[in-house]
């Protein structure tokens, strides 16, 4: 017989359970404990930490780091720069979809926003990065355009969760700054299209509306004459 620590499922407190038992009863709460459910529950928490706990590792500096070249991302640009970056990202998201099967997508998500929040959160305190700067504005474009279109790429439903996780914390974090959910197909149809993305995120960062004097004259130019040019 070994004794395993584990937590009462009824009141929360460390017990020491013998591991060949069926059933004892709380030292601190009186109630009846299954150890058999307690300690599988346990083993598959333990599962699910290390999993993760690899997700986090894969997650390296210079993925949470990379900073997109707004001059190279257009509608020629965007696809190949798009492409290098879900490469550089996919290890650490494949890890993170495999943790979430060991446990649920939701907690999963949950767990894995708040490390990345933190971790960019880390790199603007580190660079000094303040919300009005230039820089700012650069990482807020990666993280439209690059880092919550490639988690979407994968296709899981945790990584659906994530994208949406990340994305509310992102925005309780900078709500004057506030982030929008796009997918790399829509991002792409619009470079396409010629919806004048760069203008509109630069009028956004400005605190502008989207009707606003510049928007307006610059869409007007666009379909009364820019169209109509060979």
């Amino acid at each position: 017989m070994q004794f395993i620590s584990a937590q009462c499922p009824h009141c929360g407190k460390e017990l020491q359970l013998p591991d060949d038992a069926q059933q004892v009863v709380c030292m601190y709460c009186a109630k009846p404990i299954n150890v058999q459910q307690v300690l599988h529950a346990q083993e598959d928490t333990d599962s699910y930490r290390a999993l993760l706990h690899t997700a986090k590792e894969l997650m390296k500096d210079d993925v949470v780091a990379y900073k997109a070249n707004i001059q190279a991302v257009n509608n020629h640009g965007y696809p190949e720069a798009f492409q290098a970056y879900v490469e550089k990202l996919a290890p650490a998201l494949r890890a993170f979809c495999v943790a979430a099967e060991a446990s649920t997508a939701q907690r999963a998500a949950e767990e894995y926003s708040l490390f990345l929040m933190e971790r960019f959160l880390e790199l603007f305190q580190k660079l000094q990065v303040k919300e009005n700067d230039t820089t700012f504005f650069d990482y807020r474009y990666t993280v439209v355009a690059f880092l919550i279109p490639a988690i979407l790429e994968q296709g899981h439903e945790a990584t659906e969760a994530l994208a949406d996780q990340f994305l509310e914390k992102w925005n309780k974090q900078y709500p004057k700054k506030p982030l929008g959910k796009a997918r790399y197909d829509e991002i792409s149809h619009g470079f396409r299209q010629r919806l004048c993305f760069i203008t509109t995120a630069v009028c956004e960062f400005q605190g502008k509306a989207d009707d606003c004097y510049e928007l307006t004259t610059f869409r007007k130019f666009r379909d009364d004459w820019l169209a109509k040019a060979p």
